[in-house]
This record gives C-alpha cells, sequence and structure tokens, in this order.
C-alpha cells in the first residue's frame, strides 16, 4: 500500500490550505484458471445385490471435464463434471448397464511453482477432495440422485515453457452408494450396492499462456 500527499499553497489564498491524499493499492492479478479433460485408466466397479449378494466387478468408462485455480499458495478451489457408464448385466433384474453422471465441488492444491524438475520439464504435486451428488440413470428403472466424493493425488507434467500438459493422479471415490430399484409403479424390487472405487485419472491439462 503506498500513500502519497502533496499540497498547493501557492495557487490558493494564503488562509488556505488543502491537503490531497492518493491512496494506491496494490494490483492482484486474478488467479489462472485450468481446465481439463480426464479420463479413467484400470476404472472399476464392484456392484452387489443386497438381496441375493451376487456381485459383479467389471471395468467401467470414466471420462471427466474438469476446472479449478491456482495461486502462490493455498488451496483453491475446483470443480468436477463426470460420466461412468457401469456394467451390471450380471446381476439380474434384466440390467445392461448404470449411466452415472455426476457434479463435484471442492478444492485443490497446485502450487505456482513446480515441485521439482524432471530435466527442463516442470512437475507440481497436486491434490484434490472434493463432495457432490451422482445421478445414476438405468433403463425401465427410476433415477436415483446420491452423495459422493472424490478424493485425488498425482503430478501434473507441464512440457517447455507453457503451462498445459498432462494430469497423472490417482482417483478414489471412498463412498458407497445405494441403489434402489424400483420399477414405474414405485415398487422396490431390489437394492444394488455399489461399492467405493479408484482408477488412474489421465488427464489433458490447458493452462494460460506465459
Amino acid at each position: 500500500m503506498v500513500f502519497v500527499a502533496f499540497s498547493l499553497p501557492y495557487s490558493l489564498p494564503a488562509d488556505y490550505d488543502e491537503t490531497i491524499t492518493f491512496i494506491h493499492k496494490d494490483y492482484e492479478p486474478p488467479a489462472p484458471t485450468y481446465i481439463y479433460l480426464g479420463y479413467g485408466l484400470f476404472a472399476q466397479q464392484k456392484i452387489v445385490d443386497k438381496t441375493s449378494m451376487e456381485s459383479q466387478e467389471d471395468s467401467a468408462l470414466d471420462v471427466s471435464l474438469g476446472t479449478f485455480s491456482t495461486g502462490e499458495g493455498g488451496i483453491k478451489h475446483a470443480v468436477v463434471f463426470g460420466y461412468r457408464r457401469l456394467k451390471a448385466e450380471q446381476i439380474g433384474y434384466g440390467l445392461e448397464n448404470i449411466s452415472d453422471f455426476s457434479a463435484h465441488i471442492g478444492g485443490r492444491y497446485y502450487p505456482y511453482h513446480p515441485t521439482f524438475n524432471l530435466g527442463k520439464i516442470p512437475i507440481r504435486f497436486t491434490f484434490s477432495a472434493l463432495g457432490g451428488v451422482d445421478w445414476l440413470n438405468i433403463r425401465d428403472w427410476k433415477d436415483r440422485i446420491a452423495f459422493s466424493a472424490l478424493l485425488t493425488a498425482g503430478l501434473a507434467i507441464c512440457p517447455g515453457k507453457g503451462t498445459s500438459g498432462f494430469l497423472v493422479e490417482f482417483l478414489y471415490r471412498p463412498v458407497s452408494t445405494d441403489l434402489p430399484l424400483k420399477n414405474s409403479n414405485d415398487i422396490l424390487k431390489g437394492t444394488l450396492l455399489l461399492k467405493p472405487s479408484w482408477c488412474i485419472n489421465i488427464a489433458w491439462l490447458f493452462g494460460p499462456g506465459e
């Protein structure tokens, strides 16, 4: 913060004295915003029928679109939208796939300066914690909205002098979700349990230019 003051005694009558004060506030640029497109490698989901205890653990399609801010320090806001397609044809009930649309908000730590350099390539350690909702959709059954959470930790790799690059991180969903199977008459036929799951999230990271 800088204060500048001066008087104008000669341009006004001798009995008049006015002090003018200018206040200048240091400018702080807005935090850079990043966008990324993610794909989950080795993504699997275990689904259990709570009535018969039959289960299926199979591969899942897992894609995401996220954004977050970064600055000189601390944890900044983060938002992630995701889609998963889960296989469930072995469970019964005439199921094929379960579609999972999700939205999460929380915080991400992404340091302004690289954590270390691999040769001339800057590497940053990053992690996030987010909470939100899943909208579970199954054909011929009623939809279900449930609370969910995301925890991630990994590395951001940005070659050259730019800030764009790749995110490679471990993504964990720690919350189990009950999925009641109700028909159009609101009659409960069974309940599925979606167990906690994980994957390796590979993401294309788009950041501001330097």
